[in-house]
């Protein structure tokens, strides 16, 4: 196998993009992630990990990582990881964990932790889940799509979320640069309100290969309980079909039975469950 790295997030979309989008449902992150990366490269923060494997001239896998994030593997066939990891290792690249549809990630850190000596902790089990046909709640209230002027509410959100999901950053302006790109690339954040106020906010990517993403979804605490993040998860999953997604992707917590009930009440339909594994240097 040979194990091809690239420093520029276009030339690397250019190359994988073929294989993510053969599934785009599957590669909904990488394909959201390397896209996002490619319009809007950042500057100041530690280069991304972007890598092809072929096998006798062809293109059998892919995989990254934009630190501080886990490494990707949803592009990585099974036989191809142990071969993956010896590159990686014989690199020294530092890897802090991996994500990806379990059989996958699971196999990524049994192999790595036996590599490296690291061990490993199951951060988060999750479900990817696809929509069928869309159900709307009936909530009070409307949506209505964030403009610039909706910044340091969306700011504060953002870390409301990343509180809740116990997520990384990697910078400490991180939210508010990335709510300005994706304000800047027209990615919708739509907002529910509810008499004009403001109660619940839900993000989706524009249709990549077909394929949009809803991400993040959050109601401050004072305001849940009321479907408010249904509608406005429904809301904003209707934006992406009426703008040519036919796939319309989200992921849940597995940890959490409401929000996994909840958007099946809307239409979704699971797919696949995916688990994110966390490395440490072992005492």
């Amino acid at each position: 196998m040979e194990f091809v790295t690239y420093d520029d997030a276009a030339d690397f979309l250019d190359v994988s993009t073929a294989l993510y989008e053969q599934d785009p449902v599957r590669h909904t992150i990488a394909l959201t992630v390397l896209r996002q990366l490619a319009i809007t490269p950042r500057s100041g923060v530690p280069r991304p990990l972007l890598v092809t494997i072929q096998d006798d001239g062809a293109l059998i896998g892919a995989a990254f990582r934009t630190p501080p994030w886990p490494i990707g593997v949803s592009g990585v066939p099974r036989h191809a990881i142990p071969a993956l990891i010896d590159f990686l290792t014989a690199g020294g690249h530092e890897i802090s964990g991996v994500s990806g549809p379990r059989p996958e990630a699971d196999r990524f850190a049994e192999l790595w932790t036996s590599a490296t000596g690291q061990t490993s902790t199951e951060r988060m089990a999750q479900r990817l889940y696809r929509l069928g046909s869309l159900r709307p709640p009936v909530a009070d209230g409307e949506w209505r799509p964030a403009t610039e002027d909706d910044l340091p509410l969306l700011v504060s959100w953002r870390h409301g979320f990343i509180e809740d999901a116990h997520a990384p950053m990697a910078e400490p302006d991180w939210p508010e640069g990335q709510l300005r790109r994706d304000l800047a690339a027209s990615r919708p954040h739509g907002i529910w309100t509810v008499a004009a106020n403001p109660v619940s906010y839900a993000a989706v990517t524009p249709p990549v290969g077909g394929m949009s993403k809803v991400s993040p979804v959050f109601t401050p605490r004072q305001h849940r309980g009321r479907g408010y993040g249904s509608a406005i998860t429904a809301a904003v999953s209707r934006w992406a079909l009426d703008n040519g997604a036919t796939d319309v992707v989200l992921f849940t917590d597995l940890a959490n039975p409401t929000s996994n009930s909840i958007y099946q009440k809307l239409g979704y339909l699971p797919v696949l469950d995916a688990v994110d594994h966390r490395f440490q240097q072992s005492n």
